[in-house]
């Protein structure tokens, strides 16, 4: 089993734990970080991430349902490589993880430490 799949299993045992039994279904949140955001197709990848997220809801009978925060998510309007962008994507960001319940963060080494990455650590 890979490494990513065994820590999201072991996030998603003590969310079953804590969850309470009533309808309708609690939904918990999971930002879901990780250098994915840099690939050539990131928003392919971040849908990937978020379907797999639908899936295991689908196949198991939790009594919660899971819902994936990607970083690109939110739509920054006026998108340009300059400071105020910079500073809207880091709000943007900030908002999503204190939405989530968890961060799963891929900690694969990408291009290696920058000062973003340690933002999402």
């Amino acid at each position: 089993m890979p490494r990513a799949i065994r820590c999201l299993t072991t996030v998603l045992f003590v969310l079953m734990c804590e969850a309470p039994h009533a309808e309708p279904l609690p939904v918990y949140h999971i930002y879901l970080a990780g250098p994915e955001v840099f690939l050539p197709d990131p928003v392919k990848a971040g849908a990937d991430k978020t379907a797999l997220i639908a899936r295991l809801n689908d196949e198991h009978d939790w009594p919660f349902r899971l819902v994936g925060l990607y970083p690109l998510d939110p739509d920054i309007p006026d998108f340009k490589p300059d400071r105020n962008t910079g500073l809207r994507i880091y709000r943007a960001n900030i908002a999503l993880m204190d939405k989530a319940h968890v961060i799963a963060a891929n900690m694969v080494r990408f291009r290696g430490p920058k000062h973003g990455c340690r933002h999402g650590v």
